[in-house]
């Protein structure tokens, strides 16, 4: 119901970064399950990058969609990506930063020195 729900939001409103958010959160509960059930987890990672860039296009203030985005990123080894993402949310959002620290520090250290 919850994807309905989505979707009924952004037929209202197609560029509702806040929608689009919550999307990306459902990928992201879709990806956790098939990783848990074995199954392959890109296919909801990709769906859920897809929903944050256009909630970056309608909102780029929106710290929590650049660091999902990094998240997701990160879930896929993109990791100049995924530090490029979490170094946005940090600028946006200081505060959060304990929230992706963990991947973040993660992407950092796989970069080239």
């Amino acid at each position: 119901r919850a994807g309905a729900d989505f979707a009924e939001a952004l037929e209202l409103e197609p560029e509702l970064a806040l929608v689009r958010v919550g999307l990306g959160r459902m990928h992201q509960a879709h990806a956790d399950s098939a990783r848990a059930a074995g199954r392959p987890v890109e296919p909801h990672v990709r769906a859920g990058i897809a929903e944050l860039d256009q909630a970056i296009e309608a909102a780029p203030e929106f710290a929590e969609a650049w660091a999902r985005r990094g998240i997701f990123r990160h879930a896929l080894r993109e990791f100049a990506q995924a530090d490029a993402d979490f170094k946005e949310a940090a600028r946006l959002d200081p505060d959060s930063v304990d929230e992706f620290r963990i991947p973040w520090d993660e992407a950092r250290s796989a970069l080239p020195k």
